[in-house]
């Protein structure tokens, strides 16, 4: 067999996770109270059965329901459905379990779905970070959602240095001018956190969009792309979980 090149062997020891294992991930060691991660995941419809014993907000909040299957584009795929209530959920939930889906040239069968409360916001921004060989990148938008684009075209970009931290002066500066000056704390504090998380648990992707800020002032993330670095499970694995 032909030896990888670099790029092959870096893309090989990469791993895509599911929306709900990357946001529990945030709430558990993102700093206390700044993620509160509701989120519910449906693998069986028997789970349908037991989960407001352990999420007992399904059954007071308006939900967002959406498979979570690493695929991309799910609002324009009709994949993404809002404002229901539990039994509402569960329906939704029950229709599409094992249903046969093509998206952009790929087969398969629905069979994970993630529950989610619906917030209310009033502005959608986009960030990512990815590595590169010698730094990792931010990359912000400050029009995100469904219709966002090209960011590679349009984001404004941050650049970190490996082994040294983005600072919230950095990020403001850096991303943030076209954000509210309302808002600009908010994301900067967020953001900061999130890039110290993203290196302490070996990410090498992360993508949310949209990015939102709630009422109370929190920054919520409504949907979220991700991979870790399979070399470094000896030393972060148990944090993975």
């Amino acid at each position: 067999a032909a030896a990888q090149t670099p790029l092959q062997h870096t893309a090989a020891m990469q791993k895509a996770i599911r929306e709900h294992d990357g946001k529990k991930l945030m709430a558990k060691f993102l700093p206390p109270g700044m993620f509160a991660g509701q989120a519910a995941q449906v693998k069986s419809l028997e789970d349908l059965e037991t989960l407001p014993e352990k999420e007992p907000w399904l059954l007071t909040s308006k939900l967002v329901v959406k498979p979570d299957q690493l695929i991309k584009r799910r609002g324009k795929n009709g994949l993404v459905k809002l404002g229901l209530d539990y039994e509402g959920a569960k329906a939704v939930c029950t229709e599409w379990m094992g249903k046969d889906v093509e998206l952009e040239g790929v087969k398969g069968k629905l069979n994970c779905f993630i529950i989610e409360p619906m917030m209310a916001f009033s502005a959608e921004y986009y960030i990512c970070i990815h590595s590169l060989r010698e730094k990792d990148e931010m990359l912000f938008y400050h029009e995100g959602g469904v219709d966002v684009g090209d960011v590679d075209a349009k984001a404004v970009r941050l650049g970190v240095p490996v082994g040294t931290k983005a600072t919230e002066a950095q990020i403001t500066d850096a991303l943030l001018a076209k954000v509210p000056a309302s808002e600009q704390p908010l994301l900067a504090k967020f953001f900061a956190a999130l890039y110290s998380l993203y290196v302490d648990l070996a990410f090498t992707y992360l993508e949310i969009n949209p990015i939102v800020v709630v009422e109370g002032g929190l920054v919520t993330p409504l949907d979220l792309a991700a991979k870790v670095d399979l070399t470094a499970q000896f030393d972060v694995g148990h944090m993975w979980g």
